[in-house]
């Protein structure tokens, strides 16, 4: 299945492999351990939770919008899915709270 995005919707997916590798490099250089980041989980949910924050900035400065029409209930479906910058149909700031929601359930 080819990926689906639009504009700049692309980042989510590079944004979040830095934000692993990053994190991977990270654990690795602390503990000196290359199976840590296998072995716990707390660095995935960190690494989730670097690229939700990146995301959700850099999302709502591509996909800026009249507030005032996040108000009517008719707009409301067009502002969440119809984006001129979205991943799998999802705008990118939206990742910032389900990439936060599986870091939560990470931690679990």
């Amino acid at each position: 299945m080819p990926f689906k995005w639009k504009g700049y919707g692309w980042c989510v997916p590079v944004i979040a492999g830095v934000s692993f590798l990053f994190m991977r490099i990270a654990t690795y250089a602390i503990f000196q351990n290359e199976n840590y980041f296998a072995e716990h989980t707390w660095p995935i949910a960190v690494a989730l939770f670097i690229a939700g924050a990146i995301l959700g900035r850099a999302g709502v400065a591509l996909n800026q919008r009249d507030v005032s029409n996040l108000i009517h209930f008719d707009t409301l479906y067009d502002d969440l899915f119809d984006s001129d910058h979205s991943f799998f149909f999802i705008a990118v700031e939206y990742w910032c709270p389900l990439l936060y929601g599986i870091g939560l359930v990470c931690l679990v």
